[in-house]
């Protein structure tokens, strides 16, 4: 994995995420599939993580931070993520309905994808960004 923090990110040109504030992110059948999942799952199977607000203002909120502020995950395959730090307990991730950690971060996935971009509560420790590959400054900053 490969972490830059936003400002290298956007000098660099890596990751160029969609206005997440225009967007309608419920807008295609995919994303109110992941809004779902996100905020009021109806099923807990496998591994999800849910956000503890289920109102789509906050998600949005969540995804704007996330888009405008969050750190670069590129992973092998090339994928370009966002992880947003919020600094407090926003969500919980389950494995098959039973309670496994608190989540305090927030990642967007499909940033540069009006019909795919989506959130959700990650916990920031396990996602391993130490320092920004350009700079060398400390992940979060």
């Amino acid at each position: 994995m490969k972490y830059y923090c936003p400002e290298c990110a956007v000098r660099l040109n890596v990751v160029n995420p969609i206005d997440a504030a225009t967007q309608n992110l419920t807008g295609s059948n995919y994303q109110f599939e992941k809004f779902v999942k996100h905020t009021a799952p109806i099923e807990y199977k496998g591994i999800v993580s849910v956000f503890f607000w289920q109102d789509y203002p906050l998600y949005r909120d969540f995804t704007i931070s996330g888009s405008l502020s969050g750190i670069v995950q590129i992973d092998d395959l090339d994928r370009r993520n966002l992880i947003w730090y919020a600094g407090r307990d926003i969500g919980i991730t389950y494995e098959n309905g039973i309670y496994k950690l608190p989540n305090d971060a927030v990642k967007v996935v499909l940033s540069d994808n009006p019909t795919g971009i989506h959130a959700y509560p990650v916990n920031f420790e396990l996602q391993y960004a130490t320092l920004c590959l350009a700079c060398s400054r400390p992940l979060p900053s």
